[in-house]
């Protein structure tokens, strides 16, 4: 499973990479594009492209992924061993101004469980306006 997880975040690199220097045909659409790939032919033709990283991931499945992406998330670059930094753009309170953070998926993983857990505890204390 945790293969699927690295081929599926090379795809998400590959289209990123081809979204955004992606030229244009006479019509002003994208050039038709090949069929799919097999996932052992995705990582060697994203290493084959110039300008174009795989990143791969095998501390996440591919569920935990996706949830991942889901909160805005993009992979940045690779960390120490297999892990990769994924950063996002978050709005201070009281500012106008963005700060960018970056977090590995262990991380956001575990930051998540740790608001769900402080909501559940907030919602069975008597007294509380969420309780009630």
């Amino acid at each position: 499973m945790r293969g699927v997880a690295a081929v599926l975040l090379s795809r998400i690199v590959l289209t990123g990479a081809l979204a955004v220097g992606a030229p244009l045909n006479a019509a002003g659409e994208p050039p038709a594009q090949a069929p799919a790939a097999s996932p052992q032919q995705a990582a060697p033709a994203a290493a084959a492209r110039p300008g174009t990283r795989v990143l791969v991931d095998d501390t996440v499945s591919d569920a935990q992924l996706r949830q991942i992406l889901a909160k805005g998330y993009r992979p940045e670059h690779q960390a120490h061993g297999n892990e990769v930094y994924y950063c996002r753009r978050e709005s201070e309170l009281g500012s106008r101004f963005g700060t960018k953070v970056c977090r590995t998926a262990a991380r956001i993983l575990q930051e998540e469980q740790q608001g769900k857990e402080a909501t559940t505890v907030v919602q069975q204390t008597p007294g509380t306006r969420a309780g009630k």
